[in-house]
C-alpha cells in the first residue's frame, strides 16, 4: 500500500525534474548565436594626472619643472590682511590686503628702530621679488579633480629673512598663500574644478622681508648672506588636512 502511494509522487518528481532541466537547455539553446552591430566604446582615463609647465598649456607638462630665476633685491613686506602706516600723519601710507611696502631705517645697526620712509611696492616688482609663474593641469582624458591640490613649500637653504607667498589662479578666481619659511597649504578645487582643459597659474614671489630682525646694514655678511632657495611640490589630495 505505501509503494502505491510513494509511484505517484516518484512520477511528479520526475516530470519536475524533466521540466526543469528542459527549460534550463531551453533558455541556453534560444541564445547560441549572438550578434552586434555598431557597438563604439571610447575608453577614457578615471585616474588623475597632475602635469606642471611653464607655458600655461593645458593638458601638457611633466611630472617636474625647474625653476631657473636668480635675482637680487632690495628688502620688502607683504601684507596678507593690509595695513596702515603713521595713520592720521601728513605721511600715511596704506598697504592694502596681499599689497607690499618697503622702508629705510635711520640706524645701521638695527632692524626695527627708527623706521621712516616708507613706500608701496609694486606686485612683481623685480626690484623687490623674484618671480616664478607655474601652470596646473590635468593629462588628457583625466577625469575633473574636485577636490584639493596639495602645496608643499620647502626653503633647502638661506636665511630666516627670506620668504614667499604664492598668488593662485583658479577659473579667474585669485587667492594668495602667505607661505613664509614654508609648510603645507592647499588649492581649493572643490567649485572651480581642475581639468584638462585649462591651468590653474601659480605665481610664486620670493623676496627678503624687511621685517626680519636680520635685515640691517650692519648684519654680518649682509647683503649677501640673506639668500633663500625655495621648492615647491603639489600633489592631489582629497582633504585639506
Amino acid at each position: 500500500m505505501k509503494m502505491k502511494k510513494l509511484i505517484p509522487a516518484l512520477a511528479m518528481l520526475l516530470v519536475s525534474a524533466i521540466l526543469l532541466g528542459t527549460s534550463t537547455y531551453a533558455w541556453f539553446s534560444m541564445n547560441t548565436t549572438v550578434t552586434a552591430n555598431s557597438i563604439q566604446i571610447t575608453a577614457k582615463s578615471n585616474a588623475r594626472y597632475l602635469l606642471i609647465n611653464n607655458t600655461g598649456t593645458a593638458a601638457s607638462g611633466a611630472d617636474s619643472l625647474t625653476l631657473t630665476t636668480d635675482a637680487t633685491v632690495y628688502p620688502a613686506s607683504y601684507e596678507h590682511a593690509g595695513l596702515t602706516l603713521h595713520e592720521g600723519e601728513t605721511n600715511e601710507l596704506v598697504v592694502p590686503a596681499n599689497g607690499w611696502y618697503t622702508a629705510n631705517n635711520r640706524n645701521s645697526n638695527n632692524a626695527t628702530n627708527s623706521v621712516f620712509n616708507e613706500s608701496s611696492v609694486v606686485e612683481g616688482d623685480a626690484n623687490y621679488m623674484a618671480t616664478d609663474t607655474m601652470y596646473l593641469t590635468l593629462s588628457a582624458d583625466s577625469e575633473a579633480w574636485a577636490n584639493y591640490v596639495q602645496v608643499v613649500v620647502a626653503k633647502s637653504s638661506g636665511d630666516a629673512a627670506a620668504k614667499t607667498v604664492l598668488k593662485v589662479t583658479n577659473n579667474g578666481t585669485t587667492s594668495y598663500i602667505d607661505a613664509g619659511v614654508g609648510g603645507t597649504f592647499y588649492i581649493d578645487c572643490t567649485t572651480d574644478n581642475l581639468t584638462s582643459a585649462r591651468c590653474i597659474t601659480v605665481v610664486a614671489y620670493t623676496y627678503i622681508d624687511g621685517d626680519s630682525t636680520n635685515v640691517y646694514s650692519d648684519f654680518t655678511g649682509a647683503p649677501g648672506s640673506l639668500t633663500g632657495v625655495f621648492g615647491y611640490t603639489f600633489n592631489l589630495t582629497e582633504t585639506n588636512s
